[in-house]
């Protein structure tokens, strides 16, 4: 009788455990986000709007404290069965990621989706037939603007508009360093768009590294 009963307080407990790490708002440590503030800025979008801006009634499931992840990595990841519109898919949207990746497309390039955020693509550094979007939102728009990340958005978008500009006479390729939420977004003939819909969305900081050199 007592090796059933261990069996049963065993799975129990890692059942507990499993329900803990996926529930518990934020790991020890961690820092905690930014209040919500009241509502402000304008409509910009609606498909899961609320979890792409950080304004989202799961937002408090998220850790600040990045995750160092590759393109290849991230857009292998399997597509979840669901996506909650106004909840997350854990642990994957719970999570800030840090990504290099090779720059491949930019806002100017990416009009069709009028949402206002910078939309980017990032190929990745090993292969470069992989990519996945990333996406900063503007801090003027409803969700943005009460998520707390306003300046964060800002500083990216400047970052973004700064780091493009740059002298390149070579046309070497461009090397940055994306922070980041997960998020799986609906697929619909984005360009440059994973194949499971894996985006860093919204994108919270960028760097722009040393131009990179390909092995051939």
């Amino acid at each position: 009788m007592k090796k059933p009963l261990l069996l049963l307080l065993f799975t129990m407990l890692v059942a507990l455990a499993a329900w803990y790490a996926g529930c518990a708002p934020r790991p020890f440590g961690s820092q905690p986000l930014p209040a919500l503030g009241p509502a402000c800025g304008t409509h910009c979008g609606t498909e899961r709007w609320r979890v792409k801006t950080l304004s989202d009634p799961d937002r408090d499931c998220v850790s600040l404290t990045p995750v160092d992840a590759t393109v290849e990595e991230l857009a292998a990841l399997p597509q979840p069965p669901r996506r909650p519109s106004a909840g997350r898919v854990r642990p994957v949207e719970c999570t800030v990621y840090r990504v290099e990746g090779l720059l491949g497309g930019w806002d100017t390039f990416m009009k069709l989706e009028q949402d206002g955020d910078d939309h980017l693509v990032l190929f990745g550094r090993t292969n470069q037939r992989v990519s996945l979007i990333a996406e900063i939102p503007s801090p003027d728009c409803d969700g943005a603007c009460r998520s707390g990340f306003g300046e964060r958005f800002t500083s990216a978008r400047a970052a973004l508009e700064s780091g493009v500009q740059r002298p390149n006479p070579n046309d070497l390729p461009i090397l940055v360093r994306v922070t980041g939420v997960g998020f799986f977004d609906y697929l619909h003939h984005q360009t440059g768009v994973a194949p499971n819909g894996f985006e860093l969305h919204p994108v919270l900081s960028i760097e722009f590294l040393p131009f990179a050199t390909l092995a051939r």
